[in-house]
């Protein structure tokens, strides 16, 4: 009898132009976004307590990386490195209301000094990575910027030992992790960013794993799957180091 209905009405919403379609009550989550990916971690840290007290971010471009970890951890220190200071306005409110987050309008690599800096037509790929001759030829404009060592800067700092350092150096993220070699063992994880497809990246999938298992690291995370062109090949990863035995490592996941 039920089923009968059930046709009956189907046939009368049909004669009246409607169509009864099944919904469904489970909700569909992209786990392969950005923004999923990185609340994922974040949620992550958070359900095994695990609280930076003091976080870097090289190569903060607007401040969009800090401003999402301080939603998370507001408590923590927050130390930012932008080359282009010019930026700055972009998370000027931030520096005004917190004084634990402090910027530095400099880049970071394996040695201090003053080195050319490339403005290319996106400020988030803008770099270090151009040789003056090779910025001439694309009819970039280069200016120099100085650089520092993560070991040089928070030498004689009086914030906590970072507990994570995030990298974005466009394709020179292993000469800034050079340059913080002060805080292998120390620094519970590294986010940096690897090249898969892109090949103008020295800093590719395979050598940034090599070089952080030989620093005492191991792959625990991917927080972005970056597949920027028409063709949607695997061009960059943006890969979560954390330290062989430390907190983290030691938590029983399953």
């Amino acid at each position: 009898m039920r089923k009968k209905i059930k046709k009956v009405s189907k046939v009368l919403l049909k004669n009246l132009g409607y169509t009864l379609n099944k919904v469904s009550t489970v909700n569909t989550v992209d786990t392969n976004t950005k923004d999923f990916l990185l609340s994922n971690f974040y949620n992550t840290l958070k359900k095994i307590n695990f609280e930076p007290k003091h976080i870097v971010d090289v190569g903060a471009n607007h401040g969009t990386w800090s401003r999402e970890a301080l939603q998370y951890f507001p408590d923590a220190y927050y130390t930012l490195l932008e080359p282009q200071e010019w930026l700055k306005e972009s998370f000027k409110d931030i520096l005004e209301k917190n004084p634990k987050v402090q910027f530095h309008s400099v880049g970071a690599g394996e040695k201090k000094g003053s080195f050319l800096f490339t403005i290319v037509d996106r400020d988030d790929s803008c770099s270090f990575r151009y040789t003056k001759e090779e910025a001439l030829e694309a009819g970039f404009k280069q200016i120099e910027i100085p650089v520092v060592t993560l070991n040089d800067l928070l030498f004689e700092s009086e914030i906590p030992v970072p507990d994570i350092i995030k990298i974005d150096a466009e394709g020179l993220d292993i000469e800034v992790l050079k340059g913080a070699s002060n805080f292998f063992g120390k620094t519970e994880i590294f986010m940096v960013e690897a090249g898969v497809v892109n090949k103008a990246f020295h800093n590719s999938f395979l050598e940034l794993i090599n070089f952080m298992d030989d620093k005492g690291y191991r792959l625990f995370e991917i927080t972005d799957l970056n597949r920027p062109f028409e063709l949607k090949i695997l061009w960059l990863v943006e890969l979560v180091f954390i330290k062989k035995g430390g907190f983290i490592d030691s938590q029983k996941i399953i």
